[in-house]
């Protein structure tokens, strides 16, 4: 049994499933989630941010006291959140921000 491709192959002149299509269409408009799910994500999101804030309002690293895999994993979601429509405010949040400019400072996050 064959599967369908997951993208258009132009040359071959594959095309998306019906489906995967419409996900796609919508991803491209912003559309993917109703507005009540859109705002229960954007709610979800802001509790974790207060939650990394409170930590790292007493602390410099999410895990123990130096980088570890948990700082990696929130730094890139973290750096995400302004692209999502959530600025980050070095007033609201100056233990993130310390935090950032920290990881900043390592040659892996320059």
């Amino acid at each position: 049994r064959r599967e369908a491709p997951l993208w258009t192959d132009e040359e071959g002149g594959h095309a998306l499933p019906a489906d995967a299509a419409d996900w796609l269409a919508r991803a491209r408009a912003g559309t993917l989630l109703s507005p009540e799910a859109e705002r229960l994500v954007r709610h979800e999101l802001l509790r974790r941010l207060e939650r990394v804030e409170a930590r790292l309002a007493s602390a410099d690293w999410l895990v123990g006291d130096g980088l570890t895999a948990a700082d990696v994993a929130w730094f890139s979601r973290l750096e995400m959140y302004p692209r999502l429509g959530l600025p980050l405010d070095a007033d609201r949040h100056p233990g993130i921000a310390r935090w950032f400019e920290r990881l900043r400072t390592l040659p892996a996050f320059a």
